[in-house]
């Protein structure tokens, strides 16, 4: 222990100094260490950091293939786990895993040098070295978890939606084994054995599975789940829709188990009376109010509904949903699938249903009230037949129905998202869709409407600033307008994070080579970059987590989430643009041009009159 404290005193500062990003201080530091001790080999790998940091490769490799070379190999796994961030930096894997490799043939015993290995191979994604090493480990340290290790990395190396692959038939022979020596002791481990039973398409497999090691879930819920989806798979609807009853009866409210039960009704000729069962399934379940049973009397109508009376019913069934959950944001968009099976006559009669059950007193739940009719208005067409005169009123109406509400929202917190924001987003919908649709089409008209439109959606976010939705209209809008400089300092105020480069980042940088952002397109580009770089590095780090944890189907999800890194579209456009904006922000600018336009006519009608004036002289002579 003693050794140890020693040990980290002497490192601390050059930790504390890299850390630091003082690379030259942590070089002084490894320096006067290696001085004393010119062995000591974690300060030969951090001083290659140091250098590798400072733009330094070449040296840095030098003192990595020293540390390589050591005889008796290095054996200390804080400095190969150094060593290796160091390599990877410098693309020289190898050098490391061939590190590892001479400590293991001095120590061949010790288990944390093989975790060392494999964990390497891991971080590259190196399936089938992690495979073979992990057969290696189980055969020589005896614990089952390593050839679960070794049937994840086989599963990896499958080629997506290849259900014959003979690696996934290896695989589940591999997971037959363990299971006849009864050594599948977790959910984990029998949720990954599902998960190479379904990628090859077996449901039997899977159901009996479930069925033989139904113990090991801590849910009936979530055993009913799995039993019931692969029974519809087999074609057994009757059984499927009766575990389907079983967990509507656990979960009333799980929108999934109504549509399995429909799809079983569906698939089979079900009796009149498993029929009539279901419908006094959502009769009875519609009394506690929630919605999945108030959308599933609509679903079952439309999919076994028969007669002309069908669309009567489906209508007032959406009224009725309206009159229950018309304050609910998700209103619209629950019913939004169903409004296309009314016919053109029933859409006038539906809104004025909707109509009158909305709210008199200005209420917050009137404005949710408002906001769903007014989207459902839009969705069957109510908005783009208006003209500018009934445009004009209904964005007047909107816009005081916004104003009513406000001295409502007093208590609401900076962050929170006001109920009236809604409807200053319809107002911009409206305003863009009148001034798109003007026959002829009027650029002038169109530059105002968006002018008007910017005026609203800052209007809304001085009452509340962090409404992203505003935001991201408000981008859309000074980027059609040609104001690059404005819409990103709104897309600056968005604090986008993470992921959303990947997502988003498309809002500027489809347009602002073109608008005259290249300073701004390189920064936009360089956070896209930096993400993608930044997120395939944590992956790594990351990848090993699954098997520390034996989450072993989750390293599935971390691939896939390599991959879409890898490829991702987004990345290739942000390096495009990058070139382009850098090319474009290395040309002079427009008043340079010009001046420089000026001074060569200036001096090509110099030389001109000159050589007139030498001419004029010469025939004189």
């Amino acid at each position: 222990l003693a050794f140890v404290m020693s040990v980290d005193r002497k490192f601390r500062p050059i930790y504390d100094a890299l850390d630091a990003k003082n690379n030259k201080q942590a070089l002084k530091l490894c320096n006067g260490i290696l001085q004393k001790a010119p062995q000591t080999h974690l300060a030969k790998v951090l001083k290659a950091l140091a250098l590798e940091r400072t733009g330094k490769p070449e040296e840095a490799l030098e003192m990595i293939q020293q540390v390589r070379k050591a005889q008796p190999p290095v054996t200390d796994t804080t400095t190969l786990n150094t060593l290796y961030i160091v390599t990877r930096t410098l693309g020289k894997v190898e050098e490391a895993t061939q590190c590892y490799e001479n400590a293991l043939k001095l120590q061949p015993q010790n288990e944390d040098l093989a975790l060392g290995l494999f964990f390497l191979f891991a971080r590259e994604f190196d399936f089938k070295n992690q495979q073979q090493y992990a057969l290696k480990m189980n055969k020589q340290f005896s614990k089952d978890k390593y050839f679960f290790w070794a049937i994840a990395s086989l599963v990896l190396q499958v080629p997506p939606n290849v259900p014959t692959h003979p690696l996934l038939s290896l695989s589940e022979k591999m997971m037959e084994k363990m299971l006849k020596e009864d050594k599948i002791k977790t959910l984990e481990e029998l949720l990954f054995y599902l998960t190479i039973t379904d990628q090859q398409s077996k449901p039997q497999a899977g159901l009996d599975l479930v069925n033989k090691l139904g113990d090991l879930f801590k849910f009936e819920e979530e055993k009913l789940g799995l039993e019931a989806n692969y029974l519809l798979k087999l074609g057994k609807y009757s059984e499927a829709a009766l575990t389907f009853k079983k967990l509507i009866n656990i979960n009333l409210d799980e929108w999934a188990y109504y549509v399995g039960l429909f799809d079983c009704i569906g698939q089979s000729s079900l009796s009149l009376e498993t029929t009539d069962e279901t419908k006094e399934i959502i009769r009875k379940n519609k009394s506690q109010n929630k919605r999945s049973p108030y959308l599933a009397e609509i679903e079952f109508a439309k999919r076994f509904g028969t007669g002309e009376g069908v669309r009567t019913d489906i209508e007032e069934m959406l009224v009725d949903y309206f009159k229950t959950f018309g304050t609910k944001r998700c209103c619209y968009l629950d019913i939004k699938p169903y409004l296309s099976l009314l016919s053109q006559s029933q859409h006038l009669s539906l809104c004025q249903k909707l109509e009158t059950l909305i709210e008199t007193n200005i209420t917050l739940n009137r404005t949710y009230q408002l906001v769903n009719y007014q989207k459902i208005r839009r969705e069957l067409g109510f908005h783009k037949t208006l003209g500018k005169e009934a445009v004009a009123e209904l964005v007047n109406v909107l816009f005081n129905q916004y104003e009513e509400v406000l001295p409502l929202t007093t208590s609401f917190e900076k962050t929170d998202d006001l109920p009236g924001n809604d409807l200053l987003i319809l107002i911009v919908l409206l305003l863009e869709n009148l001034a798109r649709s003007h026959q002829p089409y009027d650029v002038h008209l169109h530059k105002k409407t968006l002018i008007e439109c910017a005026l609203i959606l800052e209007h809304g976010l001085r009452k509340t600033l962090f409404d992203s939705r505003l935001k991201l209209a408000l981008v859309n809008v000074f980027s059609s307008l040609g104001s690059y400089t404005q819409a990103q300092a709104v897309y600056d105020t968005l604090e986008i994070k993470h992921i959303q480069h990947d997502t988003l980042s498309y809002l500027l940088l489809n347009n602002a080579v073109r608008l005259g952002g290249a300073r701004e397109t390189l920064e936009v580009a360089g956070e896209v970059q930096r993400f993608n770089s930044d997120a395939r590095k944590e992956l790594s780090e990351l990848a090993v987590q699954p098997f520390r944890h034996g989450s072993y189907g989750k390293t599935i999800e971390f691939v896939a989430v390599r991959d879409h890194l890898v490829y991702s579209h987004q990345a290739a456009v942000a390096n495009t643009e990058a070139l382009y904006a850098a090319v474009v922000s290395r040309l002079p600018d427009l008043a340079a041009i010009k001046t420089q336009l000026l001074q060569n006519v200036k001096a090509l009608v110099t030389t001109v009159v000159d050589m007139k004036t030498f001419k004029s002289k010469r025939t004189e002579t």
